[in-house]
């Protein structure tokens, strides 16, 4: 992919160009030339618009992951959520027992692995339900890492761009997050869009992954999850039992929420309002909820004893 050759982000180059636009646009407002500024204006977010749909957005249109299973999809109980949290947290201390988490991050190497283990679990996946997802294997999606704080003061990890052929993620992120952080963002340029089957795929290929650093982060990934919605029924009793885990999952767990609330956020309710628009103006009709949807879906899967693992 020609996007590949490019040693930095590509994001930068459209940063510069699209500053360019505006400052161009504004001289001429400036100077009066009213019907010109309009002119730039309406062309340069038609580009942007058109550009978004030629090279990715059309995916949207591809039925998601409980479409192609025609499943039922329902909410779990408070019993489930508990039994499952309390499963995961038995498998991370197994992982974390053993696990060198790397000070510093080869992201060729995770690239190389990421990758790997998604084109394997989608394999299985089509041969075992045959789904026949239409996603092309072997993508070679670049995900590159932005500057501390890049995307964290807009309080979100990563993110895919279609204008780049790229994803990118935040330096600033715990390295415990790093892995599955990464592997959600390359499966948005596999083609897939929901929030929901993202973290899905990731979690399951993640988990059967050969390299233990991505086990644990899509592992701790789906534990903060099923915390979210164990919180949301019981606040109190979730905590309670949280501080009696294994002290490096305890350490683990503070580190990745101290990592996220280390820079201010820049837009505040306004990002959760246009990004939630945005989803739903593309189908998705639960919007920014869509990114926890997938434990309903699993919990559904069970109940029907797909066989997705």
């Amino acid at each position: 992919m020609v996007s590949n050759l490019f040693p930095f982000p590509i994001l930068y180059l459209w940063v510069a160009l699209i500053i360019a636009w505006l400052v161009y646009s504004i001289v001429l407002l400036v100077k009066r030339r009213f019907y010109k500024c309009l002119i730039s204006l309406g062309m340069g977010l038609l580009i942007l618009f058109t550009s978004f749909y030629v090279f990715w957005g059309f995916n949207y249109k591809i039925p998601s992951f409980t479409e192609r299973l025609s499943l039922q999809v329902n909410e779990p109980n408070s019993e489930w959520i508990q039994s499952e949290i309390k499963k995961q947290a038995l498998i991370l201390d197994s992982l974390r027992t053993t696990l060198q988490i790397p000070s510093g991050i080869d992201y060729k190497h995770l690239h190389v692995n990421v990758e790997q283990a998604i084109d394997q679990y989608l394999i299985q996946l089509n041969q075992t339900n045959e789904l026949n997802f239409p996603y092309k294997l072997h993508n070679n999606i670049r995900i590159q890492p932005l500057f501390n704080g890049a995307l964290l003061r807009l309080e979100t990890s990563g993110v895919y761009l279609s204008q780049t052929f790229q994803g990118h993620i935040d330096r600033g992120l715990s390295h415990v997050q790093i892995p599955n952080t990464l592997m959600h963002e390359m499966l948005h340029g596999y083609g897939i869009t929901e929030e929901s089957d993202c973290n899905l795929i990731a979690y399951l290929a993640g988990k059967q992954s050969a390299e233990p650093w991505i086990r644990y982060s899509a592992g701790i990934a789906w534990f903060r999850y099923l915390a979210f919605d164990w919180i949301a029924q019981d606040r109190e009793g979730y905590f309670e039992w949280r501080a009696h885990l294994p002290s490096q999952i305890i350490a683990d767990l503070n580190d990745i929420n101290a990592h996220l609330g280390a820079y201010t956020p820049l837009l505040g309710p306004i990002k959760d309002k246009v990004y939630g628009a945005y989803l739903r103006s593309n189908g998705i009709s639960d919007g920014l909820a869509n990114y926890s949807y997938f434990v309903k879906v699993i919990y559904s899967l069970e109940e029907e004893k797909h066989i997705i693992n």
